[in-house]
């Protein structure tokens, strides 16, 4: 795929095939099922010497897939035009990626075993308690569907492509007056005041609207009472809350549950400790003194070690946690410092931060809480018990309607859209579900985040459609009415700017004013819209004037002064530096895309067609 085919390549699914390494050995091993493409269609394309497997490709473009999805809030399917969008970007990339690593291979390129070594080492997913592991190694490997000769080869290659690339793009620093250009931008102060004309508490009630007030004001925002199309849906779903009333829970299980979880509610007395061990026991004495008399805090003397808090918190312990030592750390009656007492690390300072009193909660206090949730555990087991049974039913042709007289299933009806508010929308895996049906699917057994389950059936698609005025009367009547009142505003306002326009002031009226001084673009005036804000960064010159529609005021706005950025500010200052660095950063991007792509276009590659397809039929 060339830079014209993918005008924003890397853009919107990463942040460039820099970072594709990291999509295939990291996001790649998080264990995204064992879907797995073999046979002669292995390679989804070619570039030179090097081809993109298959599974590779069918990882990437799912996690890209995944992502934009929940950036969306909505799933789709490979046939929705934005997943062949995402599909073709991921492609892009891999091709860009494999274009780099056949360059490679042609200018010699070798990366030694002590180097690939060292990559996989240190890969994260292969980590366990004590470094590397060999087991979690394996089991990545074999996840991925390639043996560890393969995979090591994989990384070899992807570590002679990181040369190319650092070569390419490495070092490269966008230019200061480019930086400075967006530097003033962004940093740019302005001074204004803002007359606010609102509709005061005391108003009179408008007179009502007439049938053809209220008609002309439908006709002119259709936008705003016609339905989206819908998906006209039938479920059948149950949860352990609708069947937490039904199941028995004895007082013997609440008792054995209450005793399962006794560390919750019977709890010894505990401290918040941190610990400073020393070498010989006068510099332990020496620190002590100097914190009780003021001179220095436990912290200076955390510091003086080159420690932090956090490398000596021992966090919350019991007496018997503290050994031999507990007794006396346990006699401070407030937060303190205690020591030096005697420890395998040499003599040490203790540190009380809180005393932890015992507590104990008995059963009947909390009989009811346990009550509930042995009711709802138990529920959840009863539709585990009944899943495969109504997954069978569905399977035989049952209707939804049949299952629910046969089963705890409870029949539901919606027209859904992606603004639906029904209870059963509110479950991730049933909007999933509605998102992705269609007419050809039949009803199968899904499971909800809380233990319950449901299953849906497609009935029609209900095209988007205007509402008719009598359905949504009051909500026309109320658009009419704050269009109404912002019209009266809109009208004080440019009297008001009439009147500037021949030397009043923008206080002269009645109108709170309100005064923004040297702010930049991102401090909108608080209590006001930030179109505001935005209204007054578009105007030139000193003294202009415009007007301001918000939700229910309209703002007078007057440019008082334009100043350039305070590159004293630390702000400023760390903003600048991010401006420099984010731009240079997307010049090195810009640069290393071009490069790849020109390769592609001077090595030439294939696409395996059936190989894709095999592929997309996996994708969600």
């Amino acid at each position: 795929m060339s830079k014209k085919d993918s005008p924003s390549l890397g853009k919107q699914v990463s942040n460039g095939f820099i970072w594709v390494i990291l999509l295939l050995l990291i996001i790649g091993l998080a264990g995204f099922g064992a879907t797995s493409f073999g046979g002669s269609q292995t390679a989804v394309a070619t570039v030179g010497d090097r081809s993109i497997d298959a599974n590779a490709y069918f990882r990437a473009a799912r996690v890209a897939l995944r992502q934009d999805q929940q950036a969306q809030g909505r799933t789709y399917t490979m046939a929705d035009p934005r997943a062949q969008l995402i599909a073709g970007q991921v492609r892009g990339e891999l091709i860009a990626a494999a274009a780099l690593e056949n360059e490679a291979m042609q200018l010699g390129l070798a990366v030694g075993d002590e180097l690939v070594a060292r990559q996989i080492e240190t890969t994260g997913a292969f980590q366990g308690n004590d470094g590397f592991s060999r087991v979690a190694f394996e089991q990545a490997v074999a996840g991925l569907g390639m043996t560890e000769r393969t995979y090591i080869e994989q990384v070899r290659h992807e570590t002679a492509r990181f040369l190319i690339q650092n070569a390419v793009s490495g070092g490269i620093d966008q230019t200061a007056s480019y930086a400075d250009h967006l530097m003033n931008f962004v940093g740019q102060r302005r001074t204004y005041q803002v007359a606010i004309f609102e509709t005061p508490e005391d108003a009179p009630d408008l007179p009502a609207p007439s049938d053809e007030d209220l008609q002309a004001y439908y006709e002119e925002h259709p936008e705003d009472f016609t339905l989206p199309e819908r998906k006209r849906i039938t479920y059948a779903w149950v949860t352990p809350d609708m069947l937490s009333d039904e199941v028995e829970v004895t007082d013997e299980q609440l008792q054995a549950l209450y005793e399962e979880r006794i560390d919750n509610y019977v709890q010894p007395a505990r401290r918040l400790v941190e610990r400073l061990a020393f070498q010989d026991e006068a510099a332990a004495q020496a620190t002590l003194d100097s914190i009780n008399s003021g001179e220095s805090t436990f912290e200076d003397a955390v510091a003086a070690r080159n420690l932090e808090l956090s490398d000596i918190d021992l966090g919350e312990v019991t007496v018997e946690d503290l050994g031999e030592n507990g007794e006396a750390i346990f006699a401070l009656t407030e937060p303190g410092v205690v020591g030096p007492l005697a420890t395998n690390l040499g003599p040490t300072l203790y540190r009380v931060n809180a005393i932890l009193e015992a507590r104990e909660t008995p059963f009947e206090e909390v009989r009811d809480q346990l009550q509930g949730e042995a009711a709802l555990d138990a529920a959840r087991r009863r539709i585990d018990g009944a899943l495969n049974d109504i997954d069978d039913l569905l399977a035989s042709g049952a209707t939804l309607e049949e299952a629910t007289e046969e089963t705890d299933l409870k029949i539901g009806r919606i027209d859904y859209s992606t603004t639906s508010e029904d209870p059963i929308t509110g479950y991730p895996a049933f909007r999933r579900a509605a998102n992705r049906v269609t007419e050809d699917n039949f009803p199968e057994v899904e499971t909800l985040s809380d233990g319950g389950i449901f299953a849906l059936r497609l009935d029609e698609i209900v095209p988007s459609e205007l509402e008719p005025l009598d359905n949504v009367r009051e909500a026309v009547t109320e658009g009419w009415e704050v269009e109404t009142r912002l019209a009266a505003l809109r009208e004080e306002a440019t009297v008001l700017q009439a009147q500037m326009g021949v030397g009043a002031a923008i206080d002269s009226g009645e109108a709170l004013v309100e005064t923004a001084t040297q702010v930049t673009r991102d401090e909108p005036l608080p209590g006001l819209p930030a179109t505001v804000t935005l209204a007054a960064f578009e105007l030139e010159t000193d003294g202009d004037i415009t007007i301001v529609d918000g939700p229910e005021a309209v703002y007078l706005v007057q440019l008082q002064a334009i100043d350039p950025p305070d590159l004293e500010d630390q702000r400023m200052q760390r903003l600048q530096g991010s401006l420099q660095e984010t731009s240079s950063l997307s010049l090195s991007e810009d640069i290393l895309r071009l490069y790849a792509n020109a390769l592609v276009e001077q090595t030439g590659h294939s696409v395996n067609s059936r190989a894709l397809t095999a592929v997309h039929a996996e994708l969600p």
